[in-house]
């Protein structure tokens, strides 16, 4: 299982003022995206580059099967490539791959398993969070008894509030990104649902 590590402090902390999320994407990934639709093939190859242990990380929170998750991610890039000039543009090259992805792996475990996808995470699926507290620059701020709360809480989570705390902490995607994503019928809801998390980790461990 990847490890994603969120910012725990802005949990902690400052939740009550989250607004947009707190990283935005890359001026040059956007000039990438705009060279590799225009046929430029060094643009494409750093695209592949930069994104692939991305898309593959982000792969193993549905699922642990490496082969299926790089089939994917091998099939979505060839699509990408072949239909480079009927591709329009896009202020997050993340939160579109993301999407995509997503779609994807959901469909290709929904077919395994014989179910219909419908677009969202279901009981069936997997959407799991490990916690790598070393990577973590907190400087003794949260005692060891606080940090076992927290990996005690995160457990305690639903599967879409984990999804909505990854996109939103550590991909630094924004509200209106998030419920594109998780399909979400307004971005009110993505931040309904970011909040509700936070609440739900602080409550656990205060």
């Amino acid at each position: 299982m990847s490890q994603f590590i969120p910012n725990i402090r802005k949990y902690l902390h400052h939740s009550e003022k989250v607004g947009n999320s707190p990283v935005t994407e890359k001026p040059n990934e956007i000039h990438l995206w705009d060279n590799f639709r225009s046929g430029e093939d060094s643009a494409f190859i750093k695209i592949y580059e930069t994104y692939f242990p991305t898309l593959y990380s982000y792969g193993h929170q549905f699922t642990n099967d490496s082969d299926l998750i790089k089939d994917s991610i091998q099939e979505f890039f060839i699509e990408l490539r072949n239909n480079r000039n009927r591709l329009g543009d896009t202020t997050s090259v993340k939160a579109y791959f993301f999407k995509s992805m997503r779609r994807r792996l959901l469909r290709a475990l929904a077919k395994k398993k014989y179910l219909l996808y419908d677009g969202h995470l279901e009981k069936d699926f997997d959407f799991e969070i490990t916690l790598s507290w070393e990577s973590i620059l907190i400087n003794n701020q949260i005692e060891a008894e606080k940090k076992n709360k927290l990996d005690e809480a995160f457990t305690k989570l639903t599967k879409r509030q984990k999804e909505a705390i990854i996109y939103f902490y550590y991909e630094g995607l924004s509200y209106e990104e998030i419920a594109s994503i998780m399909n979400l019928a307004k971005v009110k809801y993505a931040r309904t649902l970011v909040y509700r998390s936070i609440d739900k980790l602080k409550e656990e461990i205060y």
